[in-house]
């Protein structure tokens, strides 16, 4: 459907000339390579937001409130049923398998999903809106909300919004494609390569949670976050600025 749509339709995301082009293909190193780099910067936070996601059953509000607590657990074990499915597909060692996983975890979800959330869904959705801001949130929470992982609806709420961006300023949704294909290869070889622990994990409960057990030190995830945020603006001046020029 997004292939289709980029066929047929890109006269619709051309009508607004004050903005930036959503329907161009073409590929941008410069800023493709950019969208790579800030997804790296962004990710220690994203890994500590998810982590904090994870405690929603265990938190104070969960414990004042019975039905917030209920509904956080069904979410924590919807979580983890679609954690086991991925444990299937990651698990098996070998490298045709492990070329396997990233063409299927890492390289075709970065494809399809771009295309549809950021290359069509996000555009239309800005011009129905007429506010691209509302185009990225929008196509952001509906990303999110796709995967149904509710523990972890915020952290990929944010990277949805971050690709949103880096198509928004480019032009282009190749940027967007490499930097999920990053995010989605980084999880896949921390998974295999055991970066943190991940293989063989018991199943998450009240005894095995703990709040201090963040991925990154927040003083590390809180300067590569101000890196990212001034990287973000360096992005949006450099490459809405080219793009109106070529309008």
């Amino acid at each position: 459907p997004g292939w289709w749509f980029f066929q047929n339709h890109r006269e619709l995301l051309e009508e607004n000339h004050k903005e930036p082009r959503q329907a161009r293909f073409a590929l941008s190193v410069y800023a493709g390579l950019g969208g790579v780099v800030l997804t790296i910067l962004c990710l220690p936070m994203v890994y500590n937001l998810f982590h904090l996601n994870q405690g929603l059953p265990y938190s104070g509000l969960a414990e004042a409130y019975p039905a917030i607590k209920r509904v956080s657990l069904d979410w924590q074990a919807t979580e983890q049923r679609s954690q086991q499915l991925l444990t299937v597909l990651m698990k098996p060692d070998g490298v045709l398998y492990g070329l396997l996983g990233v063409v299927v975890l890492a390289l075709l979800p970065a494809f399809g999903e771009e295309l549809v959330f950021r290359g069509s869904l996000q555009p239309l959705l800005q011009h129905q809106l007429r506010n691209p801001h509302a185009g990225v949130w929008v196509s952001a929470l509906l990303f999110s909300a796709i995967h149904g992982q509710w523990l972890g609806f915020v952290p990929r709420c944010l990277l949805g919004a971050l690709f949103g961006y880096l198509v928004l300023w480019s032009g282009s949704v190749w940027p967007a494609m490499m930097a999920h294909f990053c995010n989605n290869l980084l999880s896949f070889l921390a998974y295999k390569l055991n970066w943190w622990d991940l293989r063989d994990v018991p199943a998450l409960s009240e005894a095995t949670f703990r709040w201090e057990d963040n991925p990154f030190p927040w003083y590390i995830a809180l300067i590569l976050m101000g890196l990212a945020a001034t990287g973000l603006v360096f992005y949006r001046n450099t490459f809405s600025r080219s793009n109106k020029d070529q309008a």
